[in-house]
């Protein structure tokens, strides 16, 4: 079988169509494929005869190029952390080892910033009223690795977590229960929005002071 690349066609300011013909004897197929123009210099693509090599290297980068416009599209809803990210581009049919690989790139092309990405979530659960356990948890269950989940808890050295368990008192029952039962009630509640003990003391105090 020889390749060779028919043509190289602009699609727009940021993509080039590339098509292929494949010849075994009097049979012609030809194929197209989707790349960034970054990805085209790369491969240093030109018209002409080529390898089987080339042919594989350009539908390698047309997976990985349709991948990472479907990872940007999803973060244009929102943060993900990269285990996340590569999880939904899984479920979208992408393979694993080109979201892997479209998520890497991503990371290195400044697109995906998961420290920045966690703080900001770190930052949203401040404003829902939650404690550090359930921030954490949260992190986690996003996809955020130890070390990034870490550093981005370090943004509660600059928060009040007494206060905020304060405020979630206030919302949830105005004051402290005087009934016992209800009291109990109360504090399983801030124990399940991830508030320590020690803190729902606290804030008890406070409340009670005021």
């Amino acid at each position: 079988m020889t390749v060779s690349v028919l043509s190289l066609a602009e699609r727009g300011a940021e993509e080039i169509s590339v098509t292929f013909a494949l010849q075994s004897g009097e049979h012609i197929q030809k194929e197209s494929f989707l790349l960034s123009v970054a990805q085209v210099a790369d491969l240093r693509l030109h018209v002409g005869g080529c390898d089987r090599a080339c042919y594989e290297s350009v539908e390698y980068a047309a997976r990985l190029h349709r991948a990472q416009k479907c990872a940007l599209q999803i973060l244009s809803y929102g943060d993900c952390s990269e285990k996340m990210l590569c999880r939904k581009l899984v479920m979208k049919g992408i393979s694993r080892e080109v979201a892997e690989d479209a998520v890497a790139e991503l990371c290195l092309g400044g697109w995906l910033n998961p420290a920045e990405s966690a703080r900001r979530e770190v930052e949203r659960c401040v404003a829902k009223l939650w404690g550090r356990r359930r921030i954490a948890a949260a992190l986690y269950e996003k996809g955020y690795s130890d070390a990034t989940t870490k550093e981005a808890m370090r943004a509660l050295s600059e928060v009040d977590e007494v206060e905020l368990c304060v405020r979630r008192i206030e919302k949830r029952t105005g004051g402290i229960p005087t009934d016992p039962a209800d009291r109990r009630k109360l504090i399983a509640s801030l124990e399940r929005y991830g508030f320590l003990s020690s803190q729902i003391k606290e804030a008890f105090t406070r409340i009670l002071q005021n």
